[in-house]
C-alpha cells in the first residue's frame, strides 16, 4: 500500500486481515468446542454484521479519490472491526473494546508463538517449526541490516537492485511498518475473537530450541555482511572509473556516503552478538564450536565495515572539516572496533566472563582518551589547515568552541576571521572569573590571549 494513493490495495489487505482472523476461528470452533456452545451462535449476528460494514467502508476507497474521505472511512472501519472482535453489545462493552484491543496487541506475540512452541514440542524430531522460526529471525535481520547497507552504499544498492529489480528502498521502511501494524491488528483481533475457545485449550509445553533455529539467521547475516564487504573491497580497489561506472558518483562522493548507517549497523551487530551469547544453548561441543565460528566471522566482518565507515568519515572531514558530532562519531567507531576485538579474544580463549566488565571499562577509558585528545582543538586545527589552503571555514561555528581551541584559533591566517572566531571565546573567559570555575584550559587560553591580542574585534562586529 505505501507509495500509492488509497485504492484497491486497501480492500485486498482488509480481506487478508479478516481471513487471518476468521478462518482459524472457524477451525478452532469446529475442533475444540462442543455443538451448541456459545461462540458459534454469535458468529452470524453482530460480528458478521460489523465485519461486513467494515469491508464496505474500506471498499469506499476504491470508489472515491478524496484522501480525507478515505482516512475517515478507514478509521471508522477499524473501529467497527474492533467492536466486532470484542463482541460489544452495550455501551460499556463499546467503551471497553478500545483498551481491550490494546491489551490484546501486547499479548498477541506470545499468544501467536504458543501454538508454534506446542507443535514443535509435540513433533519431536521434526525440524519444520524450528526452521520456520529461524527463517523468520533471519528475514528480520536481513531486512534491518539490508536497509542500512542499501542506504549506506550506492554500489551495494545497485547490486541489490539487480537482484530485486522491483525493490524501492525508499518504501521499504513504510511497508515494514504497515505490515507490522496489520499483523498486530490481526493478531489482537483474533485473540479477542478466540478468547472463549482458547480458555478451553490445554497449556502448551516449553519449546526445545534446535540448532537450525539459530544457525539459519546467523549464517544469513554473515552472508549479507560478506556480500557488503566484497562490494566495499571491489570499489576501493577498482578506482574512480569503476566507482563512476557502477554508482554514478566520483570516488570522494561515493566514499562520503553512508557513515551513519554503517555505524548503526555495527552497534546493532553488537546487540545481536550479545543476544546470541545469552539465548543460544551451548551444552553440546558442536553447538559451542559452531556458535564461536559464526559469531567470530560476524565480528571480523563488522571490523571491515567499521574500517569502511572510518574511511568514509575521513574523506568527509577532508571535504567539509571537523565538527563536534563528527569527532564524536569517529571516536565511537574506534570504541566499537575495540569492543569487537575484545569479543573476538573472548571467543578465541573460550573465557567470556570478563567481557561485560571489560566493555564497560572500555567506555570509561575511551572517554578519558577522547578528552585527552582535546577534540575541540582538533576541530580548530582542521579549520586552520583549510584556511591556509584557501578553503572556506565556518567562523560562526568556530566562535562557539570552548577555550580548548584558542591556541589553534590564534593561528588562523586572516586577521578578521581570527578576531571573529576569538571574540566570543574571550567574552566567555571574562565572565568565568570565580575560583570555582578555574580550569587549566581556560587559564592557558587567558594567558595566550593576553600575549596575543585579538587584533581588531570591532571590525568583525561592524561587519556583522
Amino acid at each position: 500500500m505505501p507509495g500509492a494513493p488509497p485504492g484497491l490495495g486497501l480492500l485486498v489487505s482488509a480481506v487478508a486481515v479478516g481471513t487471518a482472523v476468521l478462518v482459524p476461528l472457524k477451525l478452532l470452533l469446529i475442533k475444540r468446542l462442543p455443538a451448541g456452545d456459545g461462540p458459534r451462535h454469535w458468529l452470524p449476528t453482530w460480528p458478521a454484521t460489523g465485519t461486513a460494514l467494515a469491508y464496505l467502508l474500506v471498499a469506499m476507497t476504491s470508489l472515491r479519490a478524496a484522501p480525507w474521505l478515505a482516512a475517515v472511512n478507514l478509521l471508522a472501519a477499524a473501529g467497527l472491526a474492533t467492536l466486532a472482535a470484542s463482541r460489544a453489545v452495550d455501551w460499556v462493552g463499546v467503551l471497553r473494546s478500545v483498551p481491550a484491543l490494546g491489551v490484546a496487541a501486547v499479548r498477541a506475540p506470545a499468544w501467536v508463538a504458543g501454538p508454534v512452541r506446542h507443535s514443535a514440542s509435540v513433533s519431536g524430531s521434526s525440524l519444520t517449526y524450528p526452521a520456520a522460526r529461524g527463517a523468520a529471525v533471519a528475514a528480520l535481520l536481513l531486512a534491518v541490516f539490508g536497509m542500512l547497507f542499501v542506504s549506506a552504499d550506492a554500489a551495494f544498492a545497485d547490486l541489490i537492485g539487480r537482484v530485486l529489480p522491483e525493490l524501492d528502498g525508499r518504501l521499504i521502511p513504510a511497508r515494514v511498518v504497515t505490515g507490522l501494524m496489520a499483523t498486530i491488528f490481526a493478531a489482537a483481533a483474533a485473540l479477542l475473537v478466540m478468547r472463549p475457545a482458547l480458555e478451553a485449550s490445554a497449556p502448551s509445553k516449553p519449546a526445545t530450541r534446535r540448532r537450525v533455529e539459530w544457525v539459519l539467521p546467523l549464517a544469513a547475516l554473515n552472508l549479507l555482511f560478506a556480500a557488503f564487504v566484497a562490494v566495499q573491497l571491489t570499489m576501493l580497489f577498482g578506482g574512480d572509473e569503476h566507482v563512476l561506472r557502477t554508482a554514478g558518483l566520483t570516488y570522494a562522493e561515493y566514499a562520503r556516503q553512508g557513515f551513519w548507517q554503517l555505524l548503526v549497523a555495527a552497534g546493532l551487530t553488537l546487540g545481536v552478538v550479545a543476544l546470541a551469547v545469552r539465548l543460544i544453548p551451548r551444552e553440546e561441543r558442536r553447538d559451542r564450536v559452531l556458535l564461536r565460528l559464526l559469531l567470530g566471522c560476524l565480528c571480523a566482518l563488522t571490523l571491515v565495515v567499521l574500517a569502511s565507515a572510518v574511511r568514509r568519515l575521513d574523506l568527509y572531514e577532508e571535504a567539509y572539516g571537523l565538527t563536534r558530532l563528527r569527532v564524536s562519531a569517529q571516536a565511537t567507531a574506534y570504541w566499537l572496533a575495540v569492543v569487537f576485538l575484545l569479543t573476538l579474544v573472548a571467543g578465541t580463549f573460550r573465557r567470556a566472563r570478563w567481557l561485560p566488565r571489560a566493555a564497560v571499562a572500555s567506555v570509561a577509558l575511551a572517554l578519558i582518551t577522547f578528552s585527552l585528545s582535546n577534540p575541540e582543538e582538533r576541530i580548530a586545527q582542521t579549520a586552520v589547515l583549510r584556511a591556509q589552503h584557501g578553503q572556506p571555514v565556518d567562523v560562526a561555528y568556530l566562535s562557539r568552541l570552548s577555550s580548548d581551541a584558542v591556541p589553534s584559533l590564534q593561528r588562523l591566517p586572516d586577521e578578521r576571521t581570527r578576531a571573529c572566531a576569538l571574540t566570543r571565546v574571550a567574552s566567555r573567559l571574562r565572565e568565568d572569573t570565580a575560583w570555582a570555575s578555574w580550569n587549566l584550559a581556560r587559564h592557558r587560553a587567558d594567558e595566550a590571549l593576553r600575549r596575543q591580542p585579538l587584533g581588531r574585534p570591532e571590525a568583525c562586529l561592524a561587519r556583522r
